[in-house]
């Protein structure tokens, strides 16, 4: 009945990674000289799991909608 294609992708510039990775850097490096340890490998885990969704999703979605 319906059908629709969208794109689960934003094409992010490399200002964001840049800007991603010395945020991240900042809360690593925060967490250990306050020695609160487990932020800083939350934190690595964070970014690992959204870099692994994001490069694993598929680049397009396809959504059916029928009456049955």
């Amino acid at each position: 009945m319906f059908h629709w294609i969208f794109a689960t992708r934003v094409e992010k510039s490399p200002t964001w990674y840049l800007l991603a990775i010395m945020v991240t850097l900042v809360i690593v490096i925060y967490g250990l000289v306050i020695q609160m340890y487990v932020m800083s490998i939350a934190a690595f885990l964070f970014v690992g799991v959204y870099m692994f969704i994001e490069n694993n999703s598929a680049p397009e979605v396809s959504v059916d909608i029928n009456e049955e």
